[in-house]
């Protein structure tokens, strides 16, 4: 971790864009040898090639992002966009409950015989908007 900070890499963006990170690991590298004279050669060598297996890891991954479950249409399995409510109080993606409703009558969880109003969950989707402007932004800590 010291060692991505003092590189300059302080959020996933900066390793995703970095090109020369072999570099500026070095570099930093470098300046903890000057520090850290107790430390042999090997140490170094290693700690260099484990930084960088971290950046080709972080630049070869596509994850997506957790979604919090109670986010999560129970149908799609991804986030809800426009949730709606059932009668039964359950909270679904409008168009995928829409899409059962087509095929089968009864709500998914219930299993009650007819549903016959969809409501927006206001709170809901204002809290889904709220975390995925405000929690989906990955960084590095300062390893102060």
């Amino acid at each position: 971790m010291e060692v991505h900070l003092r590189a300059g890499f302080k959020t996933i963006e900066d390793l995703i864009k970095e090109v020369c990170y072999g570099q500026r690991i070095q570099k930093a590298i470098d300046e903890l040898k000057a520090e850290k004279p107790q430390f042999k050669a090997p140490y170094w060598t290693s700690l260099a090639l484990r930084c960088c297996k971290i950046v080709e890891r972080v630049k070869s991954v596509r994850a997506s992002p957790f979604i919090p479950s109670q986010y999560m249409c129970p149908i799609i399995k991804d986030w809800m966009m426009d949730p709606v409510m059932t009668q039964s109080g359950h909270s679904y993606e409008r168009s995928s409950i829409e899409t059962w409703l087509d095929d089968d009558c009864r709500d998914p969880f219930t299993q009650e015989i007819k549903i016959s109003q969809l409501v927006l969950n206001r709170n809901l989707k204002e809290a889904i908007e709220h975390y995925r402007r405000n929690h989906l932004e990955f960084s590095v800590g300062s390893a102060n």
